[in-house]
């Protein structure tokens, strides 16, 4: 009995063990919770625009969906709204792209937004004809009185299908009532108007059909920037971080009234070099220039610009990009690149290790040069955001072991961009292939795939320029690292290669 009695608290301990072990077993098999969708919710978002108002993404709900099944409301601050095709002064509809990354994967939803003209409504507003579209403030007239905005216009209905004769006699004063708004939300203080675009509006009230008409009339308060100047922001930072610097600055634009405005990285009438610390200098001047459109019958607007010192420190102890550049020869450390046959060349930079295999028909050619952009956010610390190269890395033969490729090693997500031509008339494709089937190499959207090298005829050849292939890469670690292969088709010319590293990949030591 005794004997027992010593067993037990050992059978305990082993079950216990065992217990643990198998939950420790269990956890670190669980699935990585992975992003795989957005949903949109624009019950409360504005949809519907009048001809010259902006556009707002208030109110848009983004709500993002796992594989685990489980949801999260995203902040609009950390998405990425692409409103390019939204155009305020032509009638349309038009596509609003929302996109959000999470853990390296990313995804994208859109919806719809219209804008309508003047006819919305079922009324047609025009300006008297001693009535200008377009009015200019000054150091002297700093606002624009819209009291009697009502007397500016002519109303007119139109007929019963739809059409409106402007040659008819306008409705009378009394029979519609005229509110004056700037970009949809009305304006009060009508004898204090600042500059903006603003809509003359009459609506009118039909008992029988219970439906309120409406048409406007455009006018503009023009006010031309007098200067730019930088208001706040941080000038000076450790190298290895990403567009960290640029993106908090502010600068106040004067007009010439002497209005003011702070304007920061969202507006859209700003343009503000991005520094990218790890090609950038110790230190340089980026450029903000702020230029309004041209609107109505208003003169054409004048770019102002301010020029800002910046300094950076330290080392890149956290690269967020890696270069290969053929048109840079000093970096490969060899004086016989051009020759028929070369071995293999080892070319560090920015943590990645590029091992070029030149084939008994492949070389480095001196008389390939071609010219090609540089993904937004990215320049080469002077402003620039295209780069030139006077070389190329070619292939004169089909892909094979005999042929051309180039082998690296990622140990972190990224995107790839390789800039590429052909100099044969038959398409001609690259293929980036990996053994490690942890990794995930798909295509970027907004470039084109990784096949499809444009041919010699083709608009890019005549213009001087290669063209964009891109890829993303994720499943990526320091515990997971994979090796690549970028093979070459026959003619296929290879000017520069740029792997850029997401922002959250930099707190990791590689």
């Amino acid at each position: 009995m005794r004997k027992f009695k010593r067993i037990v608290p050992f059978v305990a301990a082993v079950c216990l063990v065992f217990s643990l072990c198998f939950s420790l077993a269990c956890k670190t098999t669980e699935p990585e919770d992975q992003l795989q969708s957005l949903t949109l919710d624009t019950s409360n978002a504005k949809v519907d625009y009048s001809i010259g108002e902006e556009y707002s993404s208030t109110g848009l709900q983004v709500t993002a969906s796992y594989s685990s099944g489980q949801t999260e409301a995203v902040s609009l601050e950390n998405v990425t709204i692409n409103s390019s095709a939204y155009d305020a002064y032509n009638v349309g509809s038009y596509d609003i792209i929302v996109s959000y990354t999470s853990g390296g994967t990313t995804a994208e939803a859109s919806y719809k937004v219209t804008v309508a003209d003047a006819k919305f409504g079922g009324l047609m507003v025009k300006l008297k004809a001693d009535r200008s579209d377009t009015l200019n403030l000054s150091k002297d007239k700093t606002t624009e009185d819209f009291t009697d905005a009502a007397d500016w216009i002519e109303v007119r209905t139109p007929d019963a299908i739809g059409e409106v004769d402007e040659n008819s006699a306008p409705l009378s004063k009394d029979s519609y009532t005229v509110k004056v708004y700037r970009n949809g939300d009305e304006v009060t203080e009508l004898g204090a108007v600042k500059r903006g675009v603003y809509q003359i509006v009459a609506s009118m009230y039909d008992d029988k059909a219970d439906f309120t008409y409406e048409g406007f009339a455009l006018v503009v308060v023009f006010d031309d920037v007098e200067n730019i100047a930088f208001k706040e922001g941080k000038t000076s930072q450790e190298k290895g971080l990403k567009e960290t610097m640029t993106r908090t600055w502010k600068f106040t634009v004067t007009f010439n009234s002497g209005d003011t405005e702070v304007v920061d990285k969202t507006s859209s009438y700003l343009t503000l070099t991005q520094i990218n610390p790890n090609i950038a200098a110790a230190g340089g001047t980026a450029r903000a220039t702020y230029l309004e459109p041209k609107l109505l019958s208003a003169p054409a607007t004048t770019a102002r610009w301010v020029d800002v010192p910046y300094s950076l420190e330290g080392d890149q102890s956290h690269p967020d990009l890696a270069i290969l550049n053929f048109g840079d020869t000093d970096a490969f450390n060899s004086a016989d690149l051009t020759a028929g046959n070369f071995g293999t060349i080892v070319y560090k930079n920015g943590g990645v290790d590029f091992e070029i295999v030149g084939g008994p028909k492949g070389k480095i050619a001196d008389n390939r040069a071609a010219e090609f952009d540089l993904p937004i956010g990215i320049s080469l610390g002077n402003g620039d955001t295209s780069c030139y190269c006077g070389q190329a890395f070619q292939s004169n033969s089909a892909s094979s072991e005999e042929g051309m490729f180039i082998n690296f090693t990622l140990k972190k997500n990224c995107e790839v961009y390789i800039y590429a031509r052909s100099n044969g008339v038959d398409n001609r494709c690259m293929f980036l292939e990996t053994e490690d089937d942890y990794a995930i190499v798909t295509g970027v959207e907004g470039y084109l795939g990784i096949n499809g090298v444009p041919t010699i005829s083709s608009d890019y050849n005549k213009e001087g320029k290669c063209s964009t292939h891109a890829a993303s890469i994720t499943g990526l670690s320091s515990e997971n690292p994979a090796q690549f292969k970028l093979t070459f088709d026959a003619s296929i010319n290879v000017f520069y290669i740029l792997i850029i590293f997401p922002e959250e990949a930099n707190n990791e030591k590689v």
